[in-house]
Order: structure tokens, then sequence, then C-alpha cells
């Protein structure tokens, strides 16, 4: 009996060696997967925070310097809306860069003008501090750093299946983002009604168009708009493309129901529709009427207030169109190649009368013989308002990178 009452006292102290072992070992993966499951989230918080700030500062860049300082607003309001440590915690200081490709190199403060700068870099820093590590861990960790960094951009798009307006810019030369276009220049989005007469030739391709042209439509035979287009287009075709209905020219232009893809390097021949269709103008109207900012004249002015902190213009004048090559003396014949894309302003001839606001009626009192006119804007930049750094195509489209 004693010996046997000996070796439970020997085991049970055994047990209790064991067990203060295995409690130790349970406190130490206890607090590792607290304190690594706290890591692994916050570590999403701040990239989910990278991401978005990221996206929201590449939408505002726009090759100038009002772009780069809003793209910078973009992410430090981010950062005081979206929060960490369960939405309890502002990230402090979050860097912003700018660079012209994806891999850098990267600057906190591009050159004046930014032309070219695209892509932004957002990083986050966060120190972490740790609960239960310390408690088991030989050498003491009482805080971990969790980074996080995010890239987006502006990308070229080549296709269009959607967004585009049923009108058409007419390009001078091959050469993107802007095809020999003028930003804050005058074009036709709609050519105006043709007559061949003894007048209309290359030299003075005006006189080939009944009704008035726009300001600044190139006349010179060597890429010169009107030419082309009294050219290759003549009296048929005006410019609009791909429907002949009105009640589907009125959701192209009110709803931007695109309903075919329009891709660079494509011959929009076969899409380009007869007539000039001025019936539609009302729309136009409708559009420049229902931006906040209905009275400015000027693309500097109405980007400045696309631009301003809160925007105060909305956007509703601004189009998205196919801009197209018409074949010079119609060689290659029935070829219209599209050779990218741009963003163009409607007019306005509202004002205000007695404190009272004049609606424009612009588009609608123009006749079928006139051109219509647009205040050439510059490069696309979908998913904002304002326009974009530029790249091969007019258009890009903003993205998460990396």
């Amino acid at each position: 009996m004693t010996i046997l009452r000996r070796q439970r006292q020997r085991q049970s102290g055994f047990v209790l060696i064991i067990m203060t072992a295995a409690s130790i070992a349970m406190i130490g993966a206890l607090g590792l997967a607290v304190d690594m499951g706290r890591l692994f989230i916050i570590k999403n918080e701040t990239q989910a925070f990278c991401d978005a700030a990221s996206l929201s500062a590449a939408l505002q860049l726009n090759g100038a310097d009002t772009g780069v300082t809003n793209a910078k607003a973009a992410v430090t309001t981010m950062a005081t809306n979206d929060k960490w440590n369960f939405t309890t915690t502002q990230i402090a200081s979050p860097t912003t860069e700018f660079a012209t490709t994806s891999t850098g190199t990267w600057t906190n403060t591009p050159p004046s003008p930014p032309t070219g700068y695209k892509y932004v870099r957002v990083k986050a820093s966060v120190s972490v501090p740790m609960y239960f590590l310390p408690v088991v861990m030989t050498t003491k960790v009482y805080t971990q750093t969790v980074n996080s960094q995010a890239i987006s951009g502006q990308v070229d798009i080549t296709t269009l299946g959607t967004g585009l307006s049923p009108y058409s810019g007419i390009a001078i030369n091959t050469t993107g983002p802007n095809f020999g276009l003028t930003v804050g220049n005058e074009y036709s989005i709609q050519q105006g009604h043709f007559s061949s007469n003894a007048n209309c030739n290359a030299t003075t391709p005006d006189k080939c168009f009944i009704g008035a042209t726009c300001a600044d439509d190139t006349k010179s035979p060597s890429g010169g708009q009107l030419w082309s287009v009294a050219n290759d287009w003549g009296s048929s075709t005006s410019g609009y493309w791909g429907a002949t209905s009105n009640s589907v020219l009125e959701s192209y232009i009110l709803d931007v129901a695109q309903l075919q893809a329009v891709s660079v390097g494509t011959n929009l021949w076969a899409s380009l529709t007869s007539g000039q269709k001025n019936a539609e103008g009302g729309w136009l109207d409708w559009r420049v009427n229902h931006d906040t900012d209905s009275l400015d004249k000027t693309w500097a002015a109405y980007s400045a207030a696309l631009n301003s902190q809160p925007p105060t213009a909305n956007g509703q004048r601004l189009l998205t169109v196919p801009i197209l090559l018409p074949t010079a003396n119609n060689s290659p014949p029935n070829t219209t190649t599209v050779v990218g894309y741009g963003l163009y302003m409607l007019e306005t001839n509202a004002k205000i009368t007695g404190g009272t606001l004049v609606a424009s009626d612009l588009y609608k009192k123009l006749t079928g013989n006139d051109a219509w006119c647009a205040i050439y804007a510059g490069n696309i930049d979908f998913g904002s308002i304002t326009t974009g750094v530029g790249g091969t195509t007019g258009a890009a489209q903003v993205m998460l990178v990396q």
C-alpha cells in the first residue's frame, strides 16, 4: 500500500508538470492567434484604404497642377473617412506619390505642369500594439508595423462598348491623344449640309457647306477637316453614327445608351447615317440646361468649375465621341477610320436676365444646313467628370494596377 501510494503521488506530480507546460503553450498559442489575427484584419483594413484612395486620386489627375492638388486632397479625405482598427482610428499621414508609368520613378512633387503623370501610389503605415506575444516571447515585441500600398492609374482604352454619344469629332492628324485638335477650340461634331459648287475646292473647303461652319475647323488642304469631310462624305453624311431612329438617338444622347462597340482602327463608314437630324437639338439643350454650370462659355471657365472643390459643374455638358479620319480625296473610298476618342463641351446661350436664368436653346435654333459646334475639352477619364492625362487613344479607364 505504501509503494502504491508513492507511485500515485509521483504520477500526480507528473500530470501537474505536464498541465503547467501545456497551459503555457496554450496561452502562447492563444496570444499568437489573437495578435496575428488582429494583424491580418488591420492589414486588410489598411489595404482597402490604399486601394480606394489610389483609385480616387487617379480619377483627379488631368495633366495639370489642379489634378495633383485634387488627388492629394482625395487621399486626405479618404484617410479621414476610411478608418482602421474597426473604424475607430484614422490613418495618419498616408503618402501620395505620382509617376508616368506604373513602375515609377515615384515622386510626391511632380514637375509643373505634371504632364504625363497618370499613376498614383498611396502608402499607409500603422503601428499595432501586441497584447499576448510579449508575455510568452523571450524577445519582447510590444508593437508590429503594418505597411500597405496600392497603385492606380489611367490605362488607355482601345474599345468603347458604352459611353459614346452619336456624334463625331474630325481628326487633323493621327497622333494621340489630341489628334491635332486644340483644347478650348470650337470644332464640328455634326457637319453642315454639303453642296458642291464652283467655289468648293481644297483651297476654300468652307464654301462646300451651305450653313455656318465652326470657328476652328481647319481649312488647309493638308490635314484640313472641312475638305476631308466634304470630299469624302459629300451630302449624305453629317457625322451621326449608330442609329437612324429618333427614339434611339434620344437614348444615345440623354442616356448614353450606346448599342455597338467602337474600336480604334475600325472603319465606321457602315455605321454613319444620313441626314442632319436637327430635331435632336433640343436634347442637347436639355443636357446643357441640366448642368449646374449652364452659363460658362469657355472651356477654361467650365473646367475650373469642374475642378473646384466641391465642383460647381456636374459634367452634363460633356459628350464623349469617336474621333474620325475621313479619307482625303476619297481614296480609298468609303473609309472613315476611328483614330481615337475625345471629350467635347456643349455650347450655351443661357444668360441671366433680371436675376432670372434664361435657359439655353442654342442647338434647337440650328437648322439642318448648319454645322453643330462644340468646344474640344481633351482626353476622357472614365469615372471622372474631369478630363484625363491622355494617352495614345484619348480615352482611359482608371484601374487598380497593383
